[in-house]
């Protein structure tokens, strides 16, 4: 989709500095991944991620308060899953652009 009209509030430009900065961790990347196939809950992740429980669950929350990322908790437990589909493009067309002929030397 493009838009044609690409002019944003100032308001708006921070919020989208946020989003892209926090794709910028190959840690919250390689949970967002994961994620992208489904529910998963915290323990997975952080073997996963490479980190500890109390890190992965920084990072969690940052995703979550950008609605990168949304949470169910059953019992004692807290799953976590992407917030939308439009988490799933980014993820996939980063992975392209990272993927493609042209980012080879």
């Amino acid at each position: 989709m493009h838009y044609k009209n690409l002019l944003l509030e100032e308001d708006d430009f921070m919020r989208l500095e946020e989003i892209y900065k926090l794709f910028g961790s190959a840690p919250r990347l390689k949970i967002l991944i994961r994620l992208s196939k489904g529910e998963c809950g915290v323990t997975e992740l952080c073997e996963m991620a490479g980190l500890t429980q109390s890190a992965t669950s920084h990072q969690l929350k940052d995703l979550k308060q950008c609605r990168i990322v949304k949470s169910r908790k059953e019992g004692l437990n807290v799953y976590y899953s992407l917030d939308d589909d439009h988490i799933v493009k980014i993820l996939e067309s980063g992975i392209e652009h990272v993927k493609g002929d042209h980012c080879e030397e």
